[in-house]
């Protein structure tokens, strides 16, 4: 048994709760994969699979900050302003 996708993408999943927000993105090109029934039965079939792909994904957290009425300087204007980004790309 044998599976090809030329092309697999889930693009800009986002949720959010009060200033908090995830966004998740991922694409999957050219996936193939291999299988073969090892028991070869009418009741019951185990299909291992092998398989090679190139996949791509991106996650991103962001949580607003908030005005901070007592300021010093430039660089506490906002507190509590978190973001990650990061991207993966595997084959």
């Amino acid at each position: 048994m044998y599976e090809f996708d030329f092309f697999i993408a889930g693009f800009n999943n986002k949720t959010s709760k009060s200033n908090e927000t995830i966004r998740t993105s991922l694409s999957n090109f050219i996936q193939f994969e291999l299988g073969y029934d090892i028991l070869n039965s009418e009741r019951f079939s185990l299909y291992p699979y092998a398989g090679l792909s190139l996949r791509n994904s991106t996650l991103k957290y962001n949580k607003s900050g908030q005005d901070n009425a007592s300021f010093t300087n430039i660089t506490n204007m906002r507190t509590d302003e978190n973001s990650l980004t990061t991207n993966s790309s595997r084959l």
